[in-house]
């Protein structure tokens, strides 16, 4: 994969987690790896192993946010639910 190629999965990898995270609590630490990297998609200069290294800890965090057990109600769960289906972002 080219450097754009990476530059630009970094950048969708980080626009799902802030989506993912309007939607949904998300557990607290879980992009801690991605979030003290200091790395964001605009820092086109950063090598392209240090931006590879920022999408696995952004899926990494994902990952563990979303396979954490759901502590909310039923009806909350019903809720966040159909605002995924009703989502058109």
């Amino acid at each position: 994969m080219r450097k754009q190629e990476l530059i630009h999965l970094h950048a969708l990898c980080l626009l799902l987690r802030e989506r993912v995270g309007e939607r949904t609590e998300l557990a607290s630490g879980a992009f801690a790896g991605y979030d003290d990297s200091r790395l964001d998609p605009s820092a086109v200069h950063r090598r392209k192993a240090e931006h590879h290294e920022a999408v696995l800890a952004l899926l990494e965090g994902l990952a563990t946010a979303l396979s954490e057990p759901d502590s909310r109600t039923d009806d909350e769960r019903r809720d966040a639910s159909r605002r995924l289906e009703n989502w058109d972002g």
